[in-house]
């Protein structure tokens, strides 16, 4: 694992992990490999069983696997790649948040969104089914589900937090800023 780097993101639904995923490679210099428990579960669950990956669905099947074996299979894919930089935007639990930590090289970023702009967004990129026709009341479902429960806990122990209530430009400008200052 020399000179490899894993960046986890912690943060509520619509809150821009994501995007701060995407955006890392132009703030880094460098590609960077994006390893989401969600994509893992879609992959290796969701689609051999002809599951349906809505937000509840994959709520439901995070939240009954064991997380050793989400880490181990992200463990397995860092270390079968010749990626400098990981990035995983799907940190919600404590073994989450102490699995990126077990890497010599790591960050974890919280990201902090009012509810209202995260669930506009949610509905704006209609990223999963039916996405598009969430109704505020089932958004705050989604941000009170038992997997998320220690999202609010982690945010405060991250070594960063990102306000992301404006601007994709003015988000890249405060990621340029953390990693200014943690390289």
């Amino acid at each position: 694992m020399i000179n490899r780097y894993v960046i986890g993101i912690v943060g509520g639904p619509g809150t821009g992990k994501d995007t701060i995923a995407r955006l890392l490679p132009e703030v880094v210099g460098e590609s960077v490999e994006v390893l989401s428990f969600s994509r893992l579960i879609i992959d290796e669950y969701c689609k051999p069983l002809g599951i349906e990956p809505t937000h509840t669905n994959l709520q439901f099947i995070g939240n009954a696997i064991r997380p050793e074996w989400i880490h181990e299979r992200i463990y397995q894919k860092i270390e079968q790649s010749n990626a400098k930089y990981f990035v995983i935007p799907s940190i919600r639990r404590e073994g989450d948040f102490l699995f990126v930590r077990s890497f010599p090289k790591h960050l974890l970023i919280a990201v902090e969104t009012e509810g209202r702009i995260a669930y506009e967004r949610m509905k704006q990129r209609n990223e999963k089914p039916n996405e598009d026709k969430l109704t505020w009341e089932e958004y705050l479902v989604l941000c009170n589900a038992p997997i998320d429960q220690e999202v609010p806990k982690l945010r405060k122990q991250a070594d960063a937090t990102l306000e992301n209530n404006g601007t994709v430009e003015e988000l890249k400008e405060k990621l340029k800023q953390i990693f200014s200052e943690v390289a």
